[in-house]
């Protein structure tokens, strides 16, 4: 009688451990697949990070200015009005009107490296309102060049460096009565700078950077000049990647 109940203390003591066992390999397992997923989790972020800018895709991007001194290559539209009262009750009406889009299209030749153009493209028209003497001016500008744009590595933010130029013309027109006066000018950009690219989701970027910019425009008719304006500024722009 001694041995069988010293038998069964055995086979529930047995029992016991076994059930310790089976709760320890639940444990085990359900620490051990949340590990798994955790790190399948970093995985999936880090190539989704990376996926932007592999190598194979298309970068399209256009954004917007500011900066100190005249600014050029970016996306505005705008108008404004003014109306100057001079002490000899003279009144002076101005109003003005602009578009300007500047849109860019890249392709990824390696990983995390764009190279592609940058397209210009203003348009503004003015008046002039002066003791009943109305003026009127025109200008429209077009400009192309190429852009290159290394991106670092970053998870949610990507440092980047980026260079410019752009190349093109400017028309301008002024009518004042019954005269028009037209100028032609040549005009260059050259810049670049340093900036970081939020990523938004697989396929799209905000893009903040810090540029520097060298604008030069040259008249090459009768009578010939040319100035140089450089500024400093920044750009936000919206980036789109295509496979």
């Amino acid at each position: 009688m001694a041995r069988i109940n010293k038998s069964q203390k055995l086979k529930k003591h047995f029992n016991r451990q076994v059930k310790k066992l089976g709760y320890l390999k639940k444990l085990f397992n359900f620490i051990f697949m949340k590990k798994l997923f955790l790190v399948i989790a970093f995985l999936s972020l880090g190539f989704i990070s990376n996926a932007q800018t592999e190598k194979g895709k298309f970068l399209l991007g256009a954004g917007t200015s500011f900066s100190v001194g005249e600014s050029n290559g970016y996306m505005s539209l705008g108008s404004s009005s003014s109306t100057i009262v001079l002490s000899d009750g003279t009144t002076i009406r101005t109003k003005n009107s602009s578009v300007n889009f500047a849109p860019k299209v890249g392709y990824f030749f390696i990983d995390n490296f764009a190279a592609g153009l940058d397209f210009a493209a203003f348009f503004s028209k003015g008046e002039n309102d002066q003791i009943g003497n109305t003026s009127k001016n025109k200008t429209n500008q077009f400009a192309i060049g190429p852009f290159a744009r290394y991106y670092f590595s970053g998870k949610k933010i990507k440092p980047f460096l980026e260079v410019n130029s752009l190349f093109g013309v400017r028309n301008q027109e002024s009518e004042v009565g019954a005269t028009t006066i037209g100028y032609k000018y040549s005009i260059t950009n050259v810049g670049g700078g340093l900036g970081m690219a939020i990523l938004i989701g697989e396929r799209s970027a905000l893009d903040i950077l810090a540029s520097y910019n060298s604008f030069t425009i040259n008249e090459n008719e009768d009578n010939p000049f040319s100035s140089k304006l450089n500024n400093i500024g920044i750009k936000v722009g919206f980036t789109i990647f295509l496979k």
